[in-house]
């Protein structure tokens, strides 16, 4: 019993010790097999998700510091995985898929409030630089060689090859950026493919992503905040004047003046409002229990299927967890991701968090968009240069101590 004892002691310790060149390993293997994932017969990227929600539970499981945010988590989905299965009927197997790309979601929100990988995680990004380029290079030979075997599920002439989406594409796209900027790669040809691939995409509500990358890139690269921020505004007005002027601005003038062209909110979502104000119907229209406790992931796909024919998610997390997990499941959800942007130091990174976090949130949902959340995870861990008043402060104080 005692060389048990041990033998968990020892890999408990191993595992806190390497949890995050784990995390890092990973990130980096799983955008190589994004632009794959439905060449093979089955899917690598559930199979790789499932495997990192594991990774995850060790590490609250092993954690040596007691949090009572941990426990909270695990109680939380605990609720949730058991009002789903019992509501899942016969569509059991997708709400589990739907639950674990959900709790991944809830446990990188945990994630951002652990010091020790917050810490530990740029660490390894400037050790193995290399490493990160090489896996983003091969992210984007593998896109270029899908054009070869395009297929025509986009009708408005989006990025076509091995059957991935355009939002696939899009957030694939914008996680290899994150890591160019994690890993501190300052020329702006790393990144021009990224864009390519989010243009092609034609996935507009994903470019008000890159605004608040764009924005932490510009102050990494930057020793001056004030330069910076330059930058970072330059960026923004040369975007401005351009997109207009390219397919992108194409497709948003063909939606402002669609059939919803009358309703700008609706004309503004490219029509998701229209599915968020069914899905609130259906909220007020049950019975008490789901108001408070949700029914299932699948409920939600169920209602816009009935609307629009095809089964898709709501397109909005704080709309999703309201039906899902109910009154109780979208307040906990809005705990977290409250939580998660308050523990964040620095006061520019919280704010491009913040836009992160909320635009993804609200035009997509990081439903069934892992990408999005790791994403996020890696930007909250960067350290940003400090403004020159903070840093004259930081010389005096540390000249004072070695008087």
């Amino acid at each position: 019993m005692r060389t048990i004892r041990e033998f968990f002691e020892r890999v408990k310790s191993w595992y806190n010790l390497h949890f995050s060149s784990i995390i890092f390993f990973f990130v980096c293997v799983y955008i190589i097999a994004s632009p794959v994932v439905r060449v093979l017969p089955f899917s690598l990227n559930r199979i790789l998700v499932a495997v990192l929600l594991g990774l995850l539970i060790l590490r609250f499981l092993f954690h040596e510091l007691f949090n009572p945010i941990y426990y909270f988590a695990f109680l939380f989905l605990l609720v949730v995985f058991t009002v789903t299965s019992l509501n899942s009927g016969s569509f059991l197997l997708e709400n589990l898929i739907d639950f674990a790309y959900f709790g991944m979601t809830v446990l990188v929100f945990v994630l951002v409030m652990d010091r020790d990988l917050q810490n530990e995680l740029p660490v390894f990004f400037k050790k193995y630089r290399p490493i990160v380029l090489i896996a983003v290079l091969l992210c984007y030979s593998l896109f270029a060689l899908a054009l070869l075997f395009s297929d025509s599920f986009e009708k408005d002439g989006a990025f076509r090859g091995f059957d991935v989406s355009s939002h696939s594409v899009a957030t694939v796209s914008i996680l290899c950026a994150v890591l160019l900027v994690a890993a501190r790669y300052k020329l702006p040809i790393w990144y021009i493919p990224a864009g390519l691939f989010i243009y092609m995409s034609k996935a507009r509500t994903f470019l008000f992503l890159l605004v608040p990358i764009a924005f932490i890139y510009c102050l990494v690269v930057c020793k001056k905040r004030s330069i910076g921020l330059t930058l970072f505004f330059a960026l923004i007005l040369v975007a401005a004047v351009i997109i207009p002027f390219t397919p992108i601005g194409d497709k948003i003038r063909s939606t402002s003046s669609g059939w919803y062209r009358n309703h700008p909110i609706d004309a503004i979502s490219n029509g998701r409002s229209l599915m968020w104000t069914d899905c609130i119907a259906a909220f007020f229209s049950g019975d008490l229990s789901h108001i408070l406790f949700g029914n299932s992931f699948s409920f939600v796909k169920t209602i816009i299927e009935a609307d629009f024919g095809i089964r898709l998610w709501a397109h909005n997390d704080f709309i999703e967890m309201l039906l899902a997990t109910g009154v109780f499941g979208l307040i906990a959800y809005l705990g977290f991701f409250s939580l998660s942007v308050y523990s964040i130091k620095g006061s520019p990174k919280r704010i491009a968090l913040l836009l992160f976090f909320f635009t993804a949130a609200l035009l997509n949902g990081y439903m069934l968009y892992f990408h999005l959340s790791i994403s996020a995870l890696i930007l909250s861990s960067l350290s940003l240069p400090a403004s020159s008043a903070k840093r004259l402060q930081r010389e005096m104080i540390i000249t004072k101590l070695n008087i």
